[in-house]
Formats: structure tokens, C-alpha cells, sequence
């Protein structure tokens, strides 16, 4: 059995070397004759090497397709960046353009009170649908002191741009001071009617208006007139604008007449306001 197997052993030796030995016979008489192994491997491997081209370059469009190329993902990017660029100007123009007018009303009464006022801008305020306490930018360095009145500009019922009252400095820090508005229920407002003198007090509030009585029954305030601080009391002083009739009428008792105003600020939408220096405004 081992002699048959060494017989075939050799046997495929010789045979092997007699086709070397062919090969180079044949290579030397014919030199293109050596290409056509590696034609007949190139025809085999061909379809091959197509079909992992075509998949790969499959593969890589399915990848591109869905999440672009590198240089393409880059330019998205970039353009996102841009994108979100441009939405915060327009939201930032979108407020100049609803706030045009208090923008115009602040601008013409900076012009004849530019001395007595300082520009702040809201930071903070506590949680609550409206302004009720807020905190303001600039502080005892801007110059302002605990007692201090915070007004905006506004419109009276003539059309003049005036202080339109919003509340009170409460408390001061370096950099910021804390406000109390006139929304606050814990405090009484006492005011006076421009047109007839009379007085009464603000007892009552909203979010679209304040209410109250007049001190007398016979009080001849009526709707439309303007309705200003009246200096009692020493908390604000004497004049500021706080807003315009727009329901009078006897109370149930007939002691006195209820009224209903609409305030000119917004409570709901603060962001700039001006501190008057309570010194300055009694100069």
C-alpha cells in the first residue's frame, strides 16, 4: 500500500515538472501564450469584482441619501447654524415691531426727562401670568435707591407721552433692584381724576384693569377721563399716569362711586422700563 502510494507520489512529480517544462517551451515560442491563465482568472474574477463595486458604490449612495456626504452633512450643519442665526433676528424684530410704540412713547419722553430717568431692562420675574414682582438691571450702581418709582412711557388720553406708573423699587443690589408693581393686591393706590379733581383709591385690580371708589357719591369723574397718582400718602408722587375711565357708577350704598379703569402698561408683557429717582422727580 505505502509502495502504491509512492508511486503516485512520483507520478505527479514528473507529471508536474513535464508541464513546467511545457509552459516554458511554449512561453519562449509564443510569449503571449503566458496571458492566458491570468485572461482566464480576469474573465472568472471579473463579475466579481463588478458586482462589489456595484454594491459598494450602493451602499455609499444609500448612505449619502439618507445621511449625506461629509462635506454635505458640514454644509447642513453649517446652514442650521445659519438658520437658527436668522430665526432669533426675526423673533428680535418681530418684538421692535409689536413694541414700536411704547419704543416711540419712551423715546419722546426721554426727550424732555432724559435727566430723571433711567433705562432698565426686566431680568426676572416670580411666577405669576402677570408682572406682579420683578427684577430689574442696574442697581445701586445705574443709581437707583429703595423708594424709587419704576414708570414706562405712555400715551395719555390727549395723545402726550407721559410716565405711565408700573410700580415701586422695594429692594437694591450692585447690579439689580427688585419691584413691587401696582398690580400687587396688598396695597392701596390713591389717585385723583385730572379732569374734576376728584379723589379716591384703587382697591381692586386685573389683568386688563384696575378698580376702585372716589372718596364723595357726588363725584362728577366720568368715563374717558384720565386718572393720575394723587401724592397722598407719600408712596408715589403726585401725577403720575395711571389710566383712563372706563365704567363709573353708584355703589350699593350710595356712599361713594365705583369706577373701573384700563391701565396703559401691559402687566403681562414687561421688558423695558425707566426708574424716576424719587429726588429728582421732588427737584
Amino acid at each position: 500500500m505505502i509502495r502504491y502510494k509512492k508511486k503516485r507520489s512520483r507520478r505527479s512529480f514528473f507529471i508536474t515538472v513535464a508541464l513546467l517544462v511545457l509552459l516554458i517551451f511554449f512561453s519562449d515560442r509564443n510569449p503571449s501564450s503566458v496571458q492566458l491563465p491570468s485572461q482566464v482568472l480576469n474573465v472568472l474574477i471579473s463579475p466579481v469584482n463588478g458586482a462589489f463595486y456595484g454594491l459598494s458604490h450602493a451602499l455609499q449612495d444609500a448612505y449619502d441619501s439618507i445621511f449625506g456626504s461629509k462635506a454635505t452633512q458640514e454644509r447642513v450643519a453649517q446652514l442650521t447654524q445659519e438658520n437658527a442665526a436668522l430665526v432669533q433676528k426675526l423673533k428680535l424684530m418681530e418684538q421692535v415691531i409689536t413694541q414700536q410704540d411704547y419704543l416711540k412713547n419712551e423715546y419722546d419722553l426721554l426727550q424732555v426727562a432724559s435727566d430723571r430717568l433711567i433705562p432698565a431692562t426686566v431680568t426676572a420675574k416670580d411666577p405669576s401670568d402677570t408682572f406682579v414682582r420683578f427684577t430689574i438691571d442696574g442697581g445701586s450702581m445705574a443709581g437707583m435707591q429703595v423708594g424709587d418709582v419704576v414708570v414706562q412711557g405712555v400715551k395719555n388720553s390727549q395723545g402726550s407721552a407721559v410716565e405711565g406708573l408700573v410700580g415701586r423699587i422695594t429692594e437694591v443690589g450692585l447690579d439689580y433692584a427688585k419691584v413691587t408693581s401696582i398690580m400687587d393686591e396688598s396695597s392701596n393706590i390713591s389717585i385723583m381724576c385730572s379732569q374734576s379733581g376728584d379723589y379716591g383709591v384703587i382697591d381692586g385690580r386685573d389683568r386688563e384693569s384696575f378698580h376702585g371708589y372716589t372718596m364723595d357719591a357726588n363725584a362728577t369723574a366720568a368715563v374717558g377721563d384720565d386718572i393720575v397718582t394723587s401724592g397722598l400718602g407719600g408712596v408715589y408722587p403726585r401725577g403720575l399716569y395711571i389710566g383712563k375711565l372706563v365704567d363709573v357708577h353708584l355703589s350699593d350704598d350710595e356712599l361713594t362711586r365705583r369706577f373701573s379703569m384700563e391701565a396703559p402698561v401691559d402687566f403681562t408683557k414687561l421688558y423695558r422700563v425707566l426708574v424716576l429717582h424719587m429726588e429728582a422727580k421732588d427737584e
